[in-house]
């Protein structure tokens, strides 16, 4: 074989199967590309031929899951997506992308992602994405990449696994943040509280708590918040509520002044690691001086020197290109002058996949109803691989189709393809699949070809092939699962059982893989016993017991803390373990056994306490500084080994007073409320406190509570006489000699805060607004109280002025309204005194839907009788219900068919009388004074609608005529719903007026239809035997069950002529001269009477002007006519033509319009009616106001001019704006009023209509006198 020239012989490039004629160029790349040659040769009597052939290789692009689906968890009946988002190379054709689950191929979506909707418990598992991209379709080449996630569906209680740090003890300096995360597991998700000393933490200055991470955080870290922090994780699932609460503990290890010993708050954890991306193994600790690291890996010093692939970051050790000399248990150290912390052991190991061991395909045959098993990889079996493969069966097909498993078909735990029974449709070639999700690799066996005999299946009893050991061991809090797979035929059914008990899938116990798995999550101790699954078919039965027994890894069930001591005091370190089987326990100190370290040690005052293995117990006497160290505790059983620390601080000083709670050391509380002073002291060794007030020294009373232990002291049920400065001492003594610390804090008592004007009931309708008061009054010594509102355990904000409006009420702002009022009494310590006051909120809003009962027939014809019951009326009394019915027609949804007063009754009932042959459905409305509910569900009668004849007979019935010899008899189609029956149809009876002949009679079936019902005109044509002959005529309905009412008798004539038909506008077009256009329309049909001419009008925009008369034109026999229409300018007109003959007027044409803006010019006239009236002083100049449809332009108005008759000086000239408006366009009467200079004088005056092209046509002159009675002036 030759390519492009080069021999290809036998290396690791290339893989040649002479016998089969095959090449395999392994690892292929680009430069791989380009054509192959293969030359057969033979001899036959000593005579040589030779034979060739070619073959083109093109290497394409990888394709790559640039994002791979993510782990999920989700709640039974919620949605769950994954998404798979690929690259490729653009010259294939689109990869063929779909998902498999337990071997079942699920198809992806558009956009190659997998939604899975209403989730339920068998829907849990490993969903992987497989990418195949086709690289040569005529040799079934395929490419295929995937990536995998976990969907877990449940509802799981709340519980707590861990805390973050995971010993739930964190140590920290003093003036630093702490913060503890709660990690919490739960399906719907938990909500977090936390707690401190009993007191609930909300996020303030001093604490920030992150509800979605489970996180607290205490910011600047003081002596006084050492102590137990508790976390609590509260859910419901179907009503009942769970809860699970765990405890963590903060030591504060004092200034960065103080030297303390390591503590390692960030631990590494196992991982099985890609050789393609660099390994990080976290470890992170804290500790003054600052803790040195280093790493042991198999017990061993692990030599950062030596091993040029590996790192320091901080504490993190980092590991370049891993190799399997890489694979190992590592422990992180850290270290200081104090002692020596270490993290928990961990493993790492690289990850790898080997093949499928490359053997013929096998070959199996079998007849139907018996069993079959096929192995994964055949007798070689599973490649191996880190971590373990997993495995997907697929048929032989180009696509590669995932097998869908069921009760007949599954895999077991092993790997193998099982058949309880074999049918012919299982006759194909299989693949079994080897997929590491890890490293990415995707391994394909050699094909199993299954052919399956036309025999008839003979049936056979359930046998369980597949099921679990006599005994299993599940590990506490993880997952646990038994499988049974059965052989028979027909398919066997499996069941499961615990004791006599048949399970079922709930809570924590899900039954899967078509009932043949059995799962058990987060597994508790109680999960103990024997659980049997039972094989069934009509053969016979199977079954088989597990004794299941719970045990567990090492864990502590209250991890020891942390202790800081005074010198001579004493300490007892106590590590006590659980686990199965129970677990020994031993202590290390700064990393080193008891034995190496004891050599170091006072064993006068050490002492290991033993005698039981699951608890292991340190004892020193009489503490020094140089005791400070570093323990370690170590559980071990069958498992893992379990680490936890303990680091035990040594230090001595004098006592002092550190700070008070509040830390302002003064305190304001409410007349007969309690006061708490906290002195907080420190101290090696420990402090005694004691108070003093007024000289007097305190002690545990009625009046005084105080605890020693924490310092604190309780004024109780505080008065006027409590007001003043309490003394706190603190003192201890070192090494002989004492020491004496003291500290104050003053009390005041402040007037109580009250509310003066309560909240009051209320009731509104929905829609509106509710306003509720709280008006308050307090001692101006205080801060404004702050209020706010309460409602069903919700907080609602307040108004400026303290009241709450809620506007646009529903139903559902029905409730208890509280008016919360809390006064800061003391802001440093955090005291608040708290008032409230209540009121009610009744929103009446629309009823609810009634809900019908029933819907009976009646033994009377055409009725039925409804039932129905009431909804809550949501406090607005129902006054009537509507009833509606419904049919196929759309123009009768939902009629209206009869009211019901409401009168109180638990159930309504009401007779309806039915259309006959109408499929009805109802349903009702509830009505109260605020609206109408929304309807209720329908119902429709059971049984089919009966018949009768027609109740009615059409409408509209006329004749009229078309032509001479003939008269059209028209008549408004019955509606469906009026049928009555099938076979409708309408009988058209005619003969001549006043004749004895019998009636001619027509059957006419009816045009409308179930979609387009009404409407519908129809007609009969009756052919006259004389013209001018009167008819008389009738329509009546008809159906198979008989005629309609008698029908109404009605006359007609045929016709010689009608009026014409409407002209057709072609066109309307504006000529070059201006203010004229051209119209041209074509004649309609003169319905043989010959048009005489044409009307052509036009319309305006003013109501006073529609319609108007514009010309004639003769008709003339014409195929198209033109006129010329001369147009007023300014003007928007549309036109039409009306034809006339000797009968009358054809309907009007079509509107048209032009199509270009007005043209516009100068006025053609001015106004009429000019006149001048007098009163002693003036002249009034009146006219008649133009219509605007002769303004010609924009800005029109008139000019009026005047002076007195017979001077020469100019006209005075004014202008005048028009008063009439388009919606009142006639009838104003405009004037204006010139003021005499002199009585008795004459005016000449003039009005000219302006506009903004220029004047109208030259005015008319006019004349006045001032006065009424000259002469009486002169």
């Amino acid at each position: 074989m030759d390519l492009q020239g080069i021999s290809v012989n036998q290396r690791d490039k290339y893989t040649i199967d002479e016998m089969v004629g095959s090449v395999v160029i392994n690892n292929a790349l680009e430069v791989d590309s380009g054509e192959y040659e293969c030359t057969a040769q033979n001899s036959i009597d000593g005579q040589d031929y030779e034979a060739t052939g070619s073959a083109t290789l093109t290497v394409l692009g990888k394709t790559i899951i640039t994002l791979p689906p993510a782990d999920l968890t989700v709640r039974e009946d919620s949605t769950a997506t994954f998404q798979c988002e690929i690259t490729y190379d653009h010259e294939l054709d689109k990869p063929n992308v779909y998902w498999m689950k337990d071997g079942q191929r699920l198809e992806a979506n558009q956009d190659n992602s997998l939604r899975i909707d209403n989730a339920m418990f068998s829907n849990s598992g490993t969903y992987t994405c497989f990418v195949e991209t086709t690289f040569d379709e005529s040799a079934d080449t395929v490419q295929s990449v995937n990536a995998s996630a976990q969907l877990v569906v449940k509802a799981i209680p709340a519980s707590i696994p861990s805390f973050t740090p995971l010993t739930r003890k964190l140590s920290v300096v003093q003036n630093d943040s702490a913060k503890f995360t709660c990690h919490v597991e739960g399906i719907p998700t938990p909500t977090i509280t936390w707690t401190f000393k009993g007191s609930v933490l909300t996020n303030r200055d001093k604490y920030t708590v992150n509800e979605t991470e489970g996180s607290l955080v205490i910011n600047n870290v003081k002596k006084v918040d050492s102590g137990e922090y508790e976390c609590r994780a509260e859910n419901a699932i179907d009503g009942d509520d769970h809860e699970a609460t765990g405890s963590a503990t903060l030591i504060v290890l004092g200034t960065l002044l103080d030297d303390f010993p390591p503590s390692i708050v960030e631990q590494p954890e196992s991982v099985t690691g890609d050789q393609r991306i660099p390994l990080t193994l976290t470890c992170r600790a804290i500790g003054t001086p600052e803790p040195a690291y280093y790493w042991e890996k198999d017990g061993a010093l692990f030599d950062m020197d030596s091993n040029d692939r590996a790192s320091l970051d901080g504490g993190n050790l980092v590991i370049e290109s891993l190799t399997t000399a890489d694979d190992g248990q590592y422990q992180c150290f850290a270290n200081n002058r104090l002692g020596t912390a270490m993290s928990q052991k961990i493993w790492t190991s690289l990850a790898f996949m080997e093949q499928f061991e490359n053997t013929a395909p096998a070959m199996v045959q079998l007849s139907q109803g018996q069993p079959l098993k096929l192995r994964c990889g055949g007798s070689p079996g599973i490649p191996n691989g880190n971590p373990a493969p997993l495995i997907y069966w697929t048929d032989a097909s180009p696509k590669h189709t995932s097998i869908t498993y069921n009760a007949r078909i599954n895999q077991d735990l092993e790997g193998n393809l099982v058949f309880s029974n074999i049918i012919a449709s299982d006759a194909k070639g299989y693949y079994c699949l080897a997929i590491n999700n890890v490293v990415g690799l995707f391994q394909r066996s050699p094909k199993i070809m299954l052919s399956v005999t036309d025999l008839p299946a003979v049936a056979s009893a359930a046998h369980l092939d597949s099921h679990p050991a006599a005994s299993e061991v599940a590990n506490r809090t993880q997952s646990f699962k038994l499988k049974c797979i059965a052989f028979g035929y027909p398919t066997p059914v499996i069941t499961w059982k615990r004791g006599e008990e048949q399970l079922q899938s709930g809570g924590r116990v899900s039954i899967e893989e078509s009932g043949q798995a059995l799962v058990i999550s987060a597994v508790e101790n109680s999960d103990e016993g024997t659980y049997t699954c039972v094989a069934s078919n009509t053969g016979g039965d199977d079954e088989f017991s597990t004794v299941v027994t719970v045990e567990s890894a090492p864990y502590f069930l209250a991890p020891p803390s942390d202790k800081t001591k005074g010198p001579g005091e004493s300490v007892d370190i106590e590590c006590r373990s659980e686990g199965v089987p129970p677990p020994t326990v031993e202590w290390l100190v700064n990393g080193q056994t008891w034995a190496d370290f004891e050599s170091n040690i006072d064993t006068e005052r050490w002492t290991v306490v033993t005698g039981d293995p699951q608890l292991a117990t340190i004892a020193i006497t009489n503490l020094q500084t140089t005791d400070s160290n570093v323990f370690q505790c170590i559980a071990t059983n069958k498992y893992k080994e379990e680490l936890t620390s303990v680091v035990l601080n040594v230090v001595s000083f004098p006592a002092r007073i550190t700070s008070f709670t509040p830390l302002t050391r003064r305190l304001s509380v409410v007349e007969d409320d309690s006061a708490k002073f906290i002195c907080h002291s420190r101290g090696r060794p420990d402090p005694t406190i004691t108070w003093t007030f007024k000289g007097s020294v305190l002690t545990n009373g009625i009046k005084y509570t105080i605890n020693e232990t924490e310092g604190s002291l309780v004024i109780n049920n505080v008065k006027k006489v409590d007001g003043g400065e309490y003394e706190c001492r603190a003192e201890n003594a070192i090494d002989g000699e004492d020491y004496e610390a003291t500290g104050s804090a003053t009390l005041t008592m402040l007037g109580k805060t009250t509310i003066y004007l309560s909240p009051a009931n209320l009731m509104i309708r929905e829609g509106n607004t509710a306003t509720f008061q709280c008006e308050i009054t307090y001692d101006e010594e205080l801060i404004e109280p702050y209020v706010y509102w309460m409602k069903d355990g919700q907080r609602l904000e307040a108004n400026q002025d303290n009241s709450l409006r809620i506007e646009n009420a529903f139903c559902t702002h029905s409730g208890t309204y509280t008016c919360v009022l809390e006064a800061t009494i003391d802001e440093s310590a955090g005291t608040v005194h708290s008032v409230n006051a209540s009121a009610k909120l009744i929103v009446k809003g629309r009823p609810e839907s009634p809900r019908i009962l029933m819907l009976l027939a009646k033994e009377q014809e055409f009725a039925m009788d409804l039932f129905w019951e009431p909804g809550n009326d949501n406090n607005a009394p129902i006054q009537y219900y509507i009833i509606q019915y419904d049919t196929k027609w759309a123009d009768m949804h939902w009629q209206f068919q009869a009211n019901e007063t409401s009168s109180g009754l638990a159930i309504y009932r009401k007779v309806l009388y039915l259309q006959p042959f109408v499929d009805y459905r109802f349903r009702v409305i509830a009505v109260n004074e605020i609206g109408e509910s929304e309807p209720s569900a329908e119902v429709a009668p059971t049984v089919d609608p009966q018949v009768a004849p027609p109740s009615e007979n059409p409408s509209g019935v006329s004749g009229s005529s078309t032509r001479p010899e003939a008269m059209v008899i028209r008549w408004q189609a019955i509606h469906p719903f009026y049928y009555g029956a099938d076979g409708f149809h309408y009988e058209v009876a005619y003969r001549p007026r006043i004749s004895s002949e019998p009636f001619t009679k027509a059957t006419v079936d009816p045009e409308n239809t179930d979609d387009n019902p009404t409407g519908i005109i129809q007609n009969y044509i009756v052919n006259a035997s004389q013209l001018c002959g009167e008819f008389e005529f009738s329509v009546r309905s008809v159906n198979s069950e008989g005629p309609g009412p008698e029908p109404e008798i009605h006359h007609g004539f045929p016709g010689k002529a009608c009026r014409p038909e409407s002209p057709q506008i072609l066109m309307l077009l504006a000529k070059q001269q201006e203010f004229a256009m051209d119209l041209f329309w074509e004649p309609g049909n003169d319905n043989n009477a010959p048009i005489q001419y044409y009307i052509i009008q036009y319309d305006t925009k003013w109501a006073d002007m529609h319609w108007q008369f514009q010309a004639n034109e003769t008709a003339s026999g014409l195929a198209t006519y033109r006129k010329v229409l001369y147009l007023q300018p300014f003007v928007d007109y549309r036109f039409r033509v009306i034809a006339v003959n000797e009968i009358g007027e054809s309907e009007p044409s079509a509107e048209v319009a032009s199509g270009v803006d007005p043209q516009v010019a100068p006025p053609s006239i001015n106004p009429s009616g000019v006149n001048g009236s007098t009163t002693p002083t003036s002249t009034v100049i009146r006219w008649q106001a133009i219509h605007p449809f002769y303004y010609g332009g924009d800005d029109f108005h008139y000019e009026v001019a005047y002076r007195p008759r017979l001077s020469s000086e100019p006209f005075t000239k004014d202008s005048v704006y028009p008063e009439n408006t388009d919606d009142n366009p006639t009838g104003i009467i405009q004037n204006y009023i010139v003021d005499a200079s002199k009585l008795c004088e004459e005016f000449e005056f003039s009005v000219r209509s302006m506009n903004s092209e220029g004047p109208g046509p030259e005015p008319e002159i006019h004349y006045g006198f001032p006065g009424v009675a000259c002469l009486a002036y002169q």
